[in-house]
């Protein structure tokens, strides 16, 4: 069946289906092709109806194409007829796109009707259309072909461009105990382009720049060259750290402030009147770019004129070029000026330079970063009236005003060290009279005593377990040894005389304490427990390190430390083989000395108890001073304390018998098989029957009373051999 005998047999049928059927109101609008009524139908035979949008009459584009014997495709914003692409615009020259409407694509009627120049004319409330194109007046001759030059200007006339993200991956910074990992976001930057115009695209480039929002994200660049077809889908992949953004949304990739830039190319157009009017509109707008001095843009635009060998455009783009390398070196030779009284500290002045230049290299940054060193310059200024105030302090020996002072202002100059200075000389003139410590719901009190000179005497403690400990100093009041008297232990009576060394510094690095019972007994059989501490310090006098000897025990305690911008304890944590015993924390007054300890003691992991130590102070304004006789007088006390300790202590015995049971018993049994007492090397611990008869062959052997009991007596005499 021919393609007319076919379009005849729809026509019939279009007039039959109007004859008895109601149809939508658009639908009333009657539609005409070489003066026959026309439907429009789907595949499937189903009626498609007109649609009025934005006052225009919109008719389905394959239906209607097949009732005027062409083909028609959409492509992007434009639509290709038998091939070939056209735009389509209402009366006051607006681009004008095809509609998706239920699934159908629709396109306004008469512009589209007027962009493949087929005749159409409004009548009896319908529309008319002819078949055959609109011939051209015989004297008519067709127009010469010429180009109009694209700048960033005249680009958005001829072209529409967005772009739009996708696949948008982000995780925020993640933030722990250990610092910060930063996140990081994946995207992809869809640029669509799509020409506005059926002219011919000869070598279009362009670039866009655009900033995400909100994100520290550099920017997204993009190039692109727009193809033949003038529909262009580009993506661009994106993908880095995120530094600062906690909780990134999506939306947050979304671009802001797009630039066009670095336009280039041309359109082909039928047209030499069209395109010359087009391009004495980029020339007038570069004059008037030039006249602004906008000498940068007016050359592009001049350039873009010039590769179509527009008139006078070449002479234009090298005058602009001339005049903005004129402007940029009266620009660098101003900013100079402006640099040089950056650097004289004229930061006021400087501004107004900077702020003249505009955009000018980094003027703005240096903008922000006079203001910051303005305001620092008066910050320091005042900085400098309360240094020279604290030094004066400091010099007349208020070392507490002084210091107070000198912390106010931070690290200006050398305010951190000498502020330290100040620290060390006020708790010098300062003593101790008071500490307590609470925990466990009590709270224990430490009285301390000095002489009329400030060299310490005593301390009390006032708890439920009191004792008093009595100070050996030097000459120069510096404490040598110690002792405590008192209640030790839980159990009533017991005391405890301690023997302790410090070295030049004044630390503690031995101790020898001696505890003893009532009836000068604390271990079964008259044994006396001795225990021994041993310290190894730092350079800045910390201990490192503690070792605790008492004949049975040996254990060893390690520590570290934490500092302030001043050289005091911030924290301090001591470790038992590695595990943490307990952390404390440093407070100070507003003298800078020590005025409160906070420990958090740990138990077994899991359990902690808190107990806080707070300390009371008297001012006696005297300073100890060391001497070269009360240092000497000093090591003398210590090396004879040390040399005493490291005697090996005169061996006791215990009466051992049957029933006895213990390493006293075992050692026994072994220097028994030493001497060929038993014949199988021994691992019991019990003094048993059997062995009160290897006993007394042994007394008999040295002629001992041969009772079979190991008297202190015997056993001097069985490890003597």
């Amino acid at each position: 069946m021919s393609a007319w005998i076919r379009r005849g047999s729809v026509i019939l049928l279009t007039m039959l289906l109007f004859l008895t059927a109601a149809v939508a109101e658009n639908a009333q609008i009657p539609i005409l092709i070489d003066g026959v009524r026309v439907a429009f139908f789907d595949a499937d035979g189903n009626l498609l109806t007109p649609k009025a949008e934005n006052g225009l009459l919109y008719v389905p584009l394959q239906a209607f194409c097949e009732n005027m014997g062409l083909s028609a495709e959409v492509q992007g914003q434009s639509v290709a007829v038998d091939g070939t692409r056209i735009g389509m615009f209402d009366e006051a020259g607006n681009f004008l796109t095809p509609m998706q409407m239920d699934g159908v694509d629709y396109v306004p009627l008469a512009p589209f009707c007027n962009a493949l120049g087929i005749q159409i004319a409004e009548e009896n409330g319908g529309f008319s259309v002819t078949r055959k194109k609109a011939e051209q007046p015989a004297a008519e001759t067709k127009a010469q072909t010429g180009k109009i030059a694209l700048t960033p200007y005249n680009f958005g006339d001829y072209f529409s461009y967005s772009v739009r993200e996708t696949n948008v991956k982000m995780t925020g910074m993640q933030v722990s105990g250990d610092g910060f990992f930063p996140g990081n976001y994946e995207v992809d930057y869809v640029l669509t382009c799509e020409a506005r115009s059926v002219f011919e695209i000869e070598n279009v480039s362009f670039q866009l720049v655009g900033k995400p929002r909100g994100l520290e994200m550099e920017d997204v660049v993009i190039y692109a060259d727009m193809p033949a077809s003038g529909s262009l889908n580009q993506t661009v992949h994106k993908s880095g750290d995120l530094l600062w953004t906690r909780a990134p949304e999506k939306e947050e990739a979304s671009l802001k402030d797009v630039t066009l830039n670095d336009v280039s190319g041309c359109l082909i157009v039928n047209d030499q009147e069209k395109a010359d009017a087009a391009n004495l509109a980029s020339f007038q707008s570069g004059e008037s770019l030039f006249q602004a001095e906008e000498y940068g843009w007016a050359e592009e635009v001049f350039g873009a004129l010039s590769r179509i060998d527009y008139p006078n455009a070449k002479e234009k783009e090298d005058e602009a070029r001339n005049a903005l390398m004129k402007a940029e070196a009266k620009k660098e030779e101003t900013y100079q000026k402006a640099v040089a009284l950056e650097e004289a500290e004229d930061y006021e002045q400087a501004i107004s330079v900077y702020e003249g230049l505009g955009d000018y290299k980094d003027c703005a940054e240096r903008i922000m970063a006079c203001n910051e060193k303005a305001e620092e310059k008066a910050r320091n200024a005042m900085k400098e009236l309360k240094y020279q105030e604290a030094t004066k302090k400091e010099a007349s020996g208020e070392y507490s005003g002084a210091f107070q002072i000198y912390e106010e202002i931070g690290d200006y100059k050398d305010s951190i060290a000498r502020g330290s200075f100040c620290v060390k000389k006020y708790q010098a003139l300062n003593r101790i009279i008071k500490y307590t410590s609470e925990h466990d719901g009590v709270c224990d009190e430490f009285i301390y005593s000095y002489d009329e000179q400030g060299f310490p005497q005593s301390m009390k403690k006032k708890a439920k377990l009191s004792y008093t400990e009595s100070y050996i100093v030097d000459s120069d009041g510096f404490i040598f040894g110690s002792r405590y008297e008192g209640q030790w232990l839980p159990q009533e009576g017991h005391t405890v005389i301690a023997d302790v060394a410090y070295d030049d510094h004044e630390n503690e690095v031995f101790r020898r304490s001696t505890y003893r019972s009532p009836d000068n007994q604390i271990h079964q059989d008259g044994a006396i427990l001795t225990e021994t501490r041993e310290y190894t310090y730092d350079e800045y006098d910390n201990m490192l390190k503690m070792k605790i000897s008492d004949g049975m025990y040996e254990r060893e305690y390690t520590y570290k430390y934490e500092y302030d911008v001043y050289g005091r304890i911030e924290t301090k944590t001591e470790l038992k083989n590695q595990e943490v015993i307990y952390k404390a924390e440093y407070f100070y007054d507003d003298n800078g000395i020590l005025w409160k300890i906070k420990y958090d003691k740990y138990f077994n992991n899991d359990e902690k108890n808190t107990w806080i130590d707070t300390y009371t102070y008297a001012y006696y304004g005297t300073e100890r001073v060391r001497t070269e006789e009360g240092l000497a007088e000093h090591r003398e006390r210590m090396n004879q304390l040390i040399e005493e300790a490291q005697k090996e202590p005169e061996k006791t015995y215990a009466t051992l018998k049957p029933g006895s049971n213990g390493q006293e018993v075992l050692d026994a049994r072994m220097k028994l098989y030493e001497l060929g007492y038993f014949k199988k090397k021994p691992t019991q611990t019990e003094y048993t029957d059997s062995m009160a008869d290897y006993v007394k062959k042994f007394e008999k052997d040295h002629g001992l009373t041969q009772d079979g009991v190991l008297s202190p007596e015997d056993q001097e005499v069985l490890f003597g051999l």
